[in-house]
């Protein structure tokens, strides 16, 4: 308790715990398992998972495609 809190006229204050704010999971970036250095951004909707712009130009050029975070507001 703090030493205010004992005095006659802070008495009758309500105490409440404040808790750090939460951390937004989607607000975090992925990175590729294939391209360390790289995000995802992409969902490819014929694979169903994610990709980078590597992934994409190399192994899902003629996929159906949907930005991540369009998919993940979508879920």
């Amino acid at each position: 308790m703090f030493r205010v809190h004992q005095h006659k006229v802070n008495k009758n204050h309500k105490k409440v715990v404040i808790n750090p704010p939460k951390t937004n999971e989607k607000s975090r970036s992925l990175t590729c398992s294939i391209h360390l250095t790289n995000c995802l951004t992409e969902w490819c909707i014929d694979c169903k998972e994610p990709c980078c712009e590597k992934c994409v130009a190399k192994s899902h050029s003629s996929h159906n495609l949907q930005l991540l975070h369009i998919m993940v507001s979508i879920n």
